[in-house]
């Protein structure tokens, strides 16, 4: 009998995450809050972007600073909300 399959939503996490230039300099929990950033977008289907009333609520407002810092994610030019960088080229879109 063949396995079943999984037919549970997921994302993509490539294995060199951790280590990525983007995110060796993050503390393991940034880490996972990027990761659950994503899962967010996904879950959603918002193409990685987060309405500014989840992403003022998302980690600590330290957390969210660094994320634009290092390019994790860019703000929308009217402040709506926070793009995930990227997203779309590792993401499914909706």
């Amino acid at each position: 009998m063949a396995p079943r399959k999984d037919t549970r939503p997921y994302i993509k996490v490539t294995l060199d995450m951790p280590d990525h230039p983007k995110y060796a300099g993050l503390t393991r929990a940034q880490k996972f809050l990027v990761i659950e950033g994503w899962i967010h977008c996904a879950k959603y289907k918002t193409d990685g972007h987060m309405d500014i009333h989840v992403w003022r609520k998302f980690g600590t407002k330290k957390d969210r600073i660094l994320f634009e810092q290092v390019g994790i994610v860019k703000m929308d030019s009217d402040e709506a909300g926070a793009n995930f960088v990227d997203y779309l080229e590792h993401q499914t879109s909706r």
